[in-house]
């Protein structure tokens, strides 16, 4: 094992619950939907290009993952890597094009025994974009007609617990090391057997914004009385974009849950550093060992989502941003040293146009 991992290893996690009014006024400031994402990395610039002098290439950070094509900066489609995980942790998947006939579609899903409700998302794409839960066929033409690619379906999983397991591993070693564990609490409203969904909704102003965007899928069930304890879920998407709440839960780390990660991350060949997001069915049973269902993988890209847990200290969240980059270049720095190529200026330029390309696409399609 290489001389640093052993410090790696031994990171711990401030508890949440200690920000102060000031951390917590930062924290909301530099998080807001209303700041490009990218803001929140400005602290971490200058780290990281004190990381990518030592390195000698300012694009080391390619080399984390060989599994990604052109070594970071073609990534991978989605399919590509769940393709890869044993199908126990999977729910149902397919893969279809978007100009595919509906026959076609259609005998597919039931080769799969796929049924709906599913899930639909493109097989590229990022931050939620285009994530939608789809009811029968009509609203899936509709769905690929306005798609630009391969279209993702994905068995609907009713399981209550939407997690992101952020897990990594030195090259060279079979156990991995899980440094973030954030539970997701989806945007919904619950019933109370008196007030419609519209009145719930209405309790919430401050997820306002983030209902005009589904407000469409529930129009016909607005004036509906929601049952006591029945929960709505309003959007299925585990974003901060979308209303979606996160919580440290790095209490569910035990033994039994790195050896089930180690388990899956074995399977994906040059897979060293990500975050999973998936579902549970029982948090305690899943402490215990019992297999996830792995809805995605985010590669060197990814963030330690828990520090986004309102009551993580601006301060913690940083700490941990900085020890994650110093993990990325460790595993960097250790494949380059079994011949993983940095990533080459060429290829750098070439994937700034097809984000910017994909960007431009995905914001015009959300307008």
């Amino acid at each position: 094992m290489p001389r640093m991992s052993n410090e790696l290893f031994h990171f711990q996690h401030q508890p949440p619950g200690n920000a102060g009014p000031i951390a917590r006024l930062l924290k909301k400031a530099i998080t807001s939907k209303y700041l490009p994402f990218w803001t929140f990395h400005i602290p971490t610039a200058p780290y990281i290009a004190w990381l990518a002098l030592k390195a000698r290439s300012p694009f080391f950070f390619g080399a984390t993952n060989p599994c990604m094509a052109e070594h970071g900066f073609r990534p991978m489609t989605k399919h590509q890597l769940l393709d890869q995980i044993d199908s126990a942790y999977l729910p149902k998947t397919i893969v279809v094009e978007r100009d595919a006939e509906a026959e076609v579609v259609e005998r597919t899903m039931r080769d799969a025994a796929l049924a709906f409700p599913i899930v639909a998302k493109p097989n590229r794409g990022e931050r939620g974009w285009r994530v939608v839960k789809i009811n029968d066929h009509t609203e899936l033409q509709d769905y690929l007609q306005r798609s630009n690619g391969q279209v993702i379906l994905q068995e609907y999983l009713a399981q209550p617990h939407e997690l992101g397991v952020f897990y990594w591993r030195m090259p060279g070693e079979k156990q991995g090391y899980i440094s973030s564990i954030v539970r997701k609490e989806l945007y919904q409203v619950v019933g109370d057997g008196r007030a419609t969904l519209h009145q719930l909704v209405e309790a919430q102003p401050e997820k306002l914004p983030f209902f005009n965007a589904v407000r469409d899928s529930f129009a016909d069930r607005l004036d509906e009385i929601v049952p006591a304890g029945e929960i709505v879920v309003l959007d299925i998407v585990g974003h901060l974009g979308h209303g979606t709440i996160f919580k440290a839960a790095n209490d569910l780390l035990t033994e039994q849950v790195r050896d089930t990660f180690d388990k899956i991350s074995a399977d994906i060949d040059g897979f060293y550093y990500g975050r999973y997001d998936l579902k549970v069915a029982d948090l305690a049973r899943f402490k215990q060992g019992e297999a996830p269902k792995v809805l995605e993988i985010n590669l060197t890209a990814s963030i330690p989502s828990h520090i986004f847990d309102p009551e993580v200290s601006i301060w913690e969240a940083y700490r941990v941003m900085f020890y994650h980059w110093k993990v990325l270049y460790e595993i960097a720095r250790a494949n380059h040293r079994r011949g993983v190529p940095y990533i080459r200026i060429s290829q750098a330029v070439n994937y700034l146009k097809r984000m910017a390309q994909r960007r431009l696409t995905q914001e015009s399609a959300s307008s």
